[in-house]
C-alpha cells in the first residue's frame, strides 16, 4: 500500500491510478472508455459489482465495463475487479440478489461487455497482452510470464482442498 505506484495520498488517488493503466490497455484493443464521474446520488450497493459505476471506474457510453474495489489491510492493497468479454445478464440476474432498480432486463441499461464495445469478441489473449502493455505504458514496470514455483502450487491444490473445492466451506453462510 506505500509503494509509490499506488500510495497517491488517497484510496481514490491510487484508485485512478490502476484506473489509467486499465484505460491505456483498453484503448489498445481499440475500445473508447472513459472514467465515471463521481456519483451525485449514490445507490446501495447489491451483489452485482456492475450495478453502478463509482468515481474512476470505467465505463463506455454510460455503461459500467469495469467493476472494481480495493481494499487495504496489514500495510497491503488489493484491487480486483472484473471485465467481461461477453455479458449473459439473464444468468447474472439469476445468480445475484439484484435491487428492484436492476430487475428484468434493466442490467442491460447499467453494463457492457468487451464483444459489445467492440463490435465482436476479443480473445482472452488479447485482452491480457492489451492490459499488460496498458500497465506497462502508464507505470514504470515491466511485466514477464511466469509459472508458479512448485510451493505456489502445492499452496494452490491446498487451498482447493480444504477451501473453494469444499462444498461445506463455500456454502457456510
Amino acid at each position: 500500500a506505500n509503494d509509490a505506484l499506488v500510495d497517491r495520498g488517497t484510496i481514490a488517488r491510487s484508485y485512478l491510478a490502476i484506473s489509467e493503466a486499465l484505460l491505456a490497455g483498453l484503448r489498445r484493443l481499440g475500445i473508447k472508455p472513459e472514467l465515471a464521474p463521481r456519483p451525485a446520488h449514490p445507490r446501495g450497493k447489491s451483489a452485482a459489482c456492475f450495478d453502478e459505476p463509482g468515481q474512476y471506474e470505467i465505463i463506455v457510453g454510460g455503461r459500467k465495463l469495469v467493476g472494481s474495489a480495493q481494499a487495504r489491510m496489514g500495510g497491503v492493497l488489493l484491487q480486483h475487479g472484473s471485465i467481461l468479454l461477453h455479458a449473459d445478464t439473464r444468468a447474472l440476474a439469476a445468480v445475484l440478489r439484484l435491487p428492484p432498480s436492476l430487475a428484468g432486463t434493466a442490467l442491460d441499461d447499467h453494463l457492457i461487455a468487451m464483444d459489445q464495445a467492440l463490435g465482436a469478441a476479443p480473445s482472452y489473449e488479447s485482452v491480457v497482452e492489451s492490459l499488460v502493455r496498458g500497465f506497462e505504458s502508464c507505470w514504470p514496470v515491466r511485466f514477464e510470464p511466469g509459472e508458479l514455483t512448485q510451493a505456489e502450487q502445492a499452496r494452490a491444490a491446498e487451498l482447493v482442498r480444504e477451501k473453494y473445492g469444499n462444498t461445506a466451506w463455500t456454502e457456510r453462510r
